[in-house]
């Protein structure tokens, strides 16, 4: 069912582009009425063309008798053919002009309102989502947010431009021809009427049953293509068990059904355009047949004919542009209850109104029986219960990276528990100025090391009290000054994926100088699971020496030698902590430790 209720909140955002979209509505009623009067030129030129000696002479001296006060109508000049003819096509020509910058002024104004209402929408988005803050819990990561963002907010876009045309000058241009084709000929346009209503409910008709046919085909080619797609994730499976035969007939089965499917899909899509012109075909060729009947018996003049058939003819665009137009307002309107669904959500990471500046911590982070979950999913964290002391490292580890994640995402209010408390020496971090905790929490983790900027722009992050300095001494003690000296423009080189391309190690290197240069008491460092040589090592491993030292340091650890260095090791299962202790303890004690350094670096650890 579509929510014309989202998409008139829609709407609402251009009511700050009232000048733009009322201007561009008087546009559209003009351009039909150009289009209307040309039509009247193309009679007039008929009824010349046709009758020359005495046609158009007829025409004027009628309008002049019937408006005495315009007597120059029956000027001599008037009743010559050739100057009526050339001035019968300097009159279209005008118009075809004045039409087409009529036009181009509102598609201009049209598409300047809804860009600019778009803008806004954009806006309005982003600050949501950054208000929601992240759902990476879930797996999804910032797609919800980008999928509004995008393809979403486009289908609102398209729908408000299709809205601006067909609310006005659609409608305008169908009844001021209609208008024309009964003053021509009246029972013949009401005998087009009838048929083309006929045609529009048979054409009804069949839309309803090819969407059903669509829907069908559509689910069964989602289907199979996703088989298809399993086939092709599954090749090392097929490959160690020999099933190379197996499966090749599997997918061929799987590839003639999707086959058949989006053949039968893209047939019923394809089929109802042909049917509803052949329809308007044959309206439009029963009544012109009678028309000219009427011509030949002397009953309809060739003015009448003209203006008649034209009008009908014209009514066809204007008519497949209005179902045309509500199809993509529909989409729109839909699209629309999405944006809003988005935009009305309520983020459960307020600060309350007292909240209290936190100062550096200097005792301790406490998770205390923290439980987190999603709506009707099953628990992340489950009754956590962790000490960290100040100035110690901690890896995490675990089977399930959405409950380490989750872990590190509750420092810095990123997400809030379901149940239970974060505290920094005491506190709770609901009861502080999340301005005054971010400050002390820094985070180096594999999916956000850079971004689409130069190299002191990751670094500084637009912060003016940090100069370029201060940016440099920070890369010093990251060792990333060294190879960004070598970059083409140094500093002011842009990376990113649209710039600059950097090896994994350069851009951790980048994010280990971006927390160094905030000087944070808490760091949580996520390292790279890409193999790196032992150079790059050992400046890593200088790099956390001198940059942790007396600092809350928790690692997502990828590597042997970073475990053996942390002052105790958290396993996480199960959304618990099930065991924790040092590297030797564990690899003694634990199973699901030995079996994780099994799985993770490849070798039984070593005590």
């Amino acid at each position: 069912m579509v929510d014309w209720a989202a998409f008139k909140r829609a709407r609402s955002y251009l009511s700050t582009e009232r000048w733009r979209t009322v201007t561009a509505s008087a546009c559209a009623v003009l351009s039909s009425v150009c289009y209307v009067l040309l039509v009247l030129i193309l009679g007039l030129l008929a009824e010349l063309l046709f009758t020359p000696e005495f046609g158009l002479a007829h025409f004027t001296t009628q309008i002049a008798r019937r408006v005495g006060a315009v007597g120059w109508l029956a000027h001599p000049v008037l009743q010559n053919a050739p100057v009526c003819l050339a001035g019968l096509l300097g009159a279209a020509v005008l118009l075809g002009a004045i039409r087409a910058g009529l036009q181009y002024v509102q598609s201009w104004l049209s598409a300047s309102a809804v860009a600019d209402a778009m803008h806004r929408v954009r806006r309005a988005i982003y600050r949501q989502a950054y208000r929601l803050g992240t759902t990476e819990i879930s797996g999804i990561g910032a797609a919800p947010a980008i999928n509004v963002f995008t393809r979403e907010t486009d289908a609102v876009r398209n729908g408000l431009l299709a809205w601006l045309d067909s609310h006005i000058r659609s409608p305008v241009k169908v009844v001021l021809l209609f208008v024309v084709a009964l003053l021509a000929h009246w029972a013949l346009a009401l005998l087009f009427l009838v048929l083309a209503g006929l045609g529009a409910f048979l054409a009804r008709r069949l839309v309803q049953r090819g969407r059903g046919r669509v829907a069908a085909a559509t689910r069964v080619a989602a289907e199979r293509l996703a088989l298809l797609q399993e086939s092709l994730q599954m090749i090392r499976l097929t490959r160690g068990y020999l099933m190379e035969s197996y499966e090749q007939g599997r997918f061929e089965h799987n590839l003639e059904q999707f086959t058949v499917a989006e053949a039968r899909q893209l047939h019923s899509v394809g089929a109802v355009g042909p049917v509803i012109e052949f329809a308007a075909l044959v309206c439009i060729a029963l009544v012109g047949g009678l028309a000219c009947y009427d011509l030949l018996l002397h009953a309809l003049s060739p003015f009448a004919l003209t203006v008649l058939y034209a009008s009908l003819i014209s009514l066809y665009r204007p008519t497949v542009t209005l179902v045309r137009d509500y199809r993509t307002i529909e989409q729109g309107a839909d699209a629309a209850m999405a944006v809003f669904a988005f935009l009305d959500q309520h983020s459960q990471l307020g600060q309350v109104a007292a909240a209290s500046f936190l100062p550096p911590m200097s005792r301790t982070l406490e998770f205390v029986r923290v439980r987190l979950q999603e709506p009707n999913q099953p628990p992340v964290l489950d009754g956590v219960d962790l000490t960290i002391a100040a100035g110690s490292r901690v890896a995490i580890m675990g089977m399930d990276e959405r409950a380490l994640r989750a872990l590190v995402y509750l420092i810095p209010r990123f997400l809030d528990p379901t149940e239970g408390e974060i505290r920094i020496d005491g506190q709770d971090v609901r009861l502080v100025t999340l301005e005054s905790l971010r400050a002390q929490v820094a985070l180096v983790l594999q999916g956000e090391l850079v971004f689409n900027d130069t190299v002191a722009g990751n670094i500084g992050c637009g912060d003016p009290s940090f100069g370029l300095p201060h940016i440099v001494d920070a890369a010093k003690v990251a060792h990333a000054h060294q190879f960004i000296q070598r970059l083409p423009f140094g500093y002011d080189t842009a990376i990113g994926d649209q710039g600059e391309p950097l090896s994994v190690s350069q851009r951790f290197r980048i994010a280990l100088a971006r927390a160094i240069l905030r000087d944070p008491t808490i760091v949580v460092i996520e390292e790279p699971e890409e193999h790196l040589d032992e150079d790059t090592k050992n400046l890593l491993d200088d790099t956390l020496d001198r940059f942790c030292r007396a600092r809350t340091v928790i690692f997502l650890p990828h590597r042997l030698s970073t475990i053996r260095a942390c002052d105790s090791i958290v396993l996480v299962h199960n959304g618990r902590v099930e065991t924790r202790g040092n590297h030797r303890e564990l690899t003694l004690t634990s199973e699901l430790y030995r079996h994780l350094q099994y799985t993770e670096f490849n070798v039984f650890a070593a005590g």
